[in-house]
């Protein structure tokens, strides 16, 4: 589903031939969570605008996006021991932000996080658009549809007591932040830029043995840069660096203790209310590719590839991508709107592929945010 690359690459090379600067504000509520489920768990943050524009503020979330990734196992070259993985899921989540300025330059934030997974009909809708379009299958026509499993064993010992975790509250994160320089946009309230550090923690609420938490906390350190383009849109950029807690799923697995994750975000005013939003992000692995054997009982090379692609094998070992197009809307009120699609991809010759890959964790996901 590498559609919305061709697409944004078009869009943003239009807007640059053919803009005409428009005033609309571009004030913008947090990035999109992506729901691969050890993401999830860790409730990794994502990026942010550098400042904001109100003492107050409610940041709202809801998405709903489908996560494939067919049954995996690895061998731990340190020790021998086995490991197994998949996940074939759909998750919707709402995720509220209450936020407030202190003072001129510091804020605090709030996120409660809320999941419901069970099976549905985007599994068969995207099988359906891949063998549409000619693309890869990724094995989806080797197991039935409609499925709810996230199973994590070792040694074949399946960490969980109900692989169909159903969702719940599983998290809940503290933000804090310091807004450094401010670099405001030529209209008013267009782009709370400059320069701002924040950190994030988040505390576990549910027992981790159903599959939405790690247990444990986790801290982010993260680097926002803003600037206004022309009179009334943006783009800022978000660095983040994440220690992470046990995860006793993963326990005896090889993984590493922290997650880098750069984001690019672009808010382009096409109208006077209306703006064009463009995203990427990219996420460092969650294990040590160097300590794992892919395992396959095939000797087919092409038949392991395929299966090795269809697994969650790129979205464990490797750097795990993602990116979004969509549109934003801007009530007379000042509250925002937006929608977004954002799909799943990485970087690297793996797979047969020469740039890109999948990780299908998940495989598309459909976002709508709202700030008042």
């Amino acid at each position: 589903m590498k559609w919305i690359s061709f697409f944004a690459t078009k869009a943003f090379v239009a807007l640059h031939i053919f803009y005409t600067p428009i005033l609309a504000h571009a004030d913008a509520p947090p990035s999109y969570r992506m729901q691969h489920p050890l993401a999830w768990m860790h409730d990794l943050p994502t990026g942010e605008q550098p400042g904001w524009s109100q003492p107050w503020w409610i940041n709202f979330e809801v998405s709903s996006g489908n996560t494939w990734n067919a049954p995996l196992i690895m061998n731990d070259l340190r020790n021998g021991k086995q490991y197994e993985y998949m996940a074939d899921f759909e998750q919707a989540h709402a995720i509220l932000e209450i936020g407030k300025s202190i003072g001129n330059n510091f804020s605090i934030a709030a996120e409660i996080p809320y999941a419901y997974r069970d099976g549905g009909a985007m599994d068969d809708a995207i099988d359906s658009f891949h063998v549409l379009i000619g693309n890869r299958r990724f094995n989806r026509q080797y197991y039935p549809k409609n499925q709810n499993i996230f199973s994590v064993k070792t040694d074949g010992t399946d960490y969980f007591e109900d692989t169909s975790y159903k969702g719940g509250v599983a998290n809940v994160s503290l933000k804090l932040k310091y807004w450094i320089l401010k670099w405001m946009g030529k209209q008013k309230d267009s782009c709370p830029c400059g320069l701002a550090v924040s950190t994030q923690t988040k505390f576990p609420l549910q027992n981790e043995k159903m599959g939405g938490t790690s247990g444990h906390v986790d801290q982010s350190l993260l680097l926002h840069l803003g600037a206004p383009i022309f009179s009334a849109s943006s783009m800022w950029l978000t660095a983040g660096y994440t220690w992470l807690g046990d995860n006793p799923a993963i326990k005896e697995w090889p993984r590493k203790n922290h997650i880098v994750m750069y984001e690019l975000n672009f808010d382009f005013s096409v109208a006077q209310k209306w703006g064009l939003i463009m995203s990427a992000r990219a996420e460092s692995p969650f294990l040590n590719e160097d300590d794992l054997e892919y395992y396959d009982a095939s000797s087919d090379p092409y038949v392991r590839a395929r299966n090795r692609s269809a697994s969650g094998w790129n979205s464990l070992v490797y750097w795990r991508g993602t990116q979004a197009i969509g549109l934003r809307y801007k009530t007379n009120a000042g509250n925002t709107w937006q929608f977004l699609i954002a799909e799943d991809w990485g970087i690297g010759p793996f797979d047969s592929k020469d740039n890109f890959y999948s990780s299908g964790a998940p495989d598309v996901n459909f976002v709508l945010q709202t700030q008042f």
